[in-house]
């Protein structure tokens, strides 16, 4: 959204006459929806709380088929009707959230850009609604005091290059306090058919540039949601990534920490860091497989790992 100015009903009906009063006449075209999309990020989100609140309100069907309009991609009639309510649900929660309807700052992030799926909505709203168990035994949610921004990437590695550089968090949550703060990226993922298959070229980059961000401390948290379930090829290349990051952090802080010049006990270490590293040499085949005691190994000295979370849907859809 982003403006603080006041919308008033005059600057609403110049908005909406802009965008022309036959909305069943409005095509889908990329300009036609850049302007609807630049009327409503022009918009305040208080008045749209009052319209969307009331679907009495004389403008709430023209808006909601606006909303409809900004998005790209193909809903179903059940999605359509609950639309408007998932957007009331974000804005009510995130008034001043970013990416809604025009892309984020360039100094967010290279190449961000605005909502691109009415799913990233759906889940967002569905999150804000509830809490959700992961694959991993989480609670993924969106609290009171968390920040919601969407369509944020992040440089995948140290430099930006034109094409397969970034990470992307189609929702991206800021959790905690200034001091404490933690990013959880959200990437989500709607299916059709209730079952979610991998593209495993596509993916394959995606959780190597996640794998990169955690290393780098671009994100803390990564998780992807859909609407239905996650095919089984999808969580065994998850699976395979998670051991690979445990393992590198294994390899990487035995070799700083358990040589002959860089020994635990060495001054230089605080308590919190001699916590965090692992004690001893592991078998040479503790890493053979994503099991649970790996799975344990990775919560017990606190490493990052990309999670799963199945049937997040907004009530109704």
């Amino acid at each position: 959204m982003g403006c603080t100015l006041n919308y008033t009903d005059r600057d609403h009906a110049q908005a909406m006459k802009s965008l022309g009063h036959r909305s069943d006449l409005i095509k889908t075209d990329k300009a036609k929806q850049e302007k609807i999309r630049s009327a409503l990020n022009h918009a305040s989100s208080k008045k749209f709380l009052s319209i969307l609140s009331n679907p009495k309100h004389p403008a709430y069907g023209l808006l909601s088929k606006h909303l409809a309009k900004s998005i790209k991609s193909k809903m179903t009639q059940a999605e359509l009707q609950k639309l408007p309510e998932a957007f009331r649900t974000i804005l009510e929660k995130q008034p001043d959230t970013m990416g809604l309807f025009e892309k984020a700052p360039l100094h967010r992030g290279p190449g961000t850009s605005a909502v691109q799926h009415h799913y990233e909505i759906f889940s967002a709203a569905a999150l804000i609604s509830g809490s959700y168990r992961t694959a991993r035994g989480n609670a993924l949610s969106i609290g009171l005091g968390d920040r919601v921004d969407f369509g944020i990437k992040f440089a995948g590695g140290y430099a930006q290059p034109k094409r397969y550089g970034t990470i992307e968090a189609d929702i991206l949550v800021s959790k905690g306090s200034l001091l404490n703060e933690k990013t959880v990226a959200i990437d989500a993922k709607y299916s059709e058919t209730g079952n979610y298959g991998a593209h495993q070229k596509d993916l394959q980059r995606q959780l190597d540039g996640i794998k990169t961000g955690f290393r780098d401390g671009k994100i803390d948290e990564f998780c992807f949601v859909t609407n239905g379930e996650f095919g089984n090829k999808f969580k065994d290349m998850v699976k395979e990534e998670n051991l690979k990051i445990t393992l590198d952090y294994a390899r990487l802080h035995n070799r700083l920490y358990h040589d002959e010049k860089h020994g635990i006990d060495k001054e230089y270490l605080t308590k919190e860091e001699k916590k965090n590293i692992p004690a001893g040499k592991l078998p040479e085949n503790f890493f053979r497989e994503y099991n649970e005691e790996v799975k344990k190994f990775a919560v017990q000295y606190e490493i990052p790992q990309i999670d799963l979370c199945q049937h997040v849907k907004f009530p109704g859809t």
